[in-house]
């Protein structure tokens, strides 16, 4: 029980390093977009589909209404594919 509480707080404190870590590389694109190949967008939709929508649209990502957003409504064999 111990082991989960520490598993548990650890993962807390590297989900909040990596929001910190997204809003500055979000601020230093200063609204320039992101351009991904096919490769990396269908990773995005594969990770973003395992974090669920409505986990998705709490997280203010680098990528918000860009692909990874439009995957979770896709599904991630379409956004795949396109």
């Amino acid at each position: 029980m111990i082991a989960a509480g520490w598993v548990h707080r650890h993962q807390l404190i590297v989900i909040e390093f990596l929001q910190a870590e997204n809003r500055l590389l979000k601020d230093r694109l200063r609204g320039r977009r992101l351009r991904f190949t096919d490769a990396e967008r269908a990773l995005l939709a594969r990770k973003a589909k395992a974090v669920g929508r409505k986990a998705l649209l709490e997280l203010d990502t680098i990528v918000s209404g860009h692909p990874v957003a439009m995957a979770s409504s896709l599904g991630c064999a379409e956004m795949a594919l396109r």
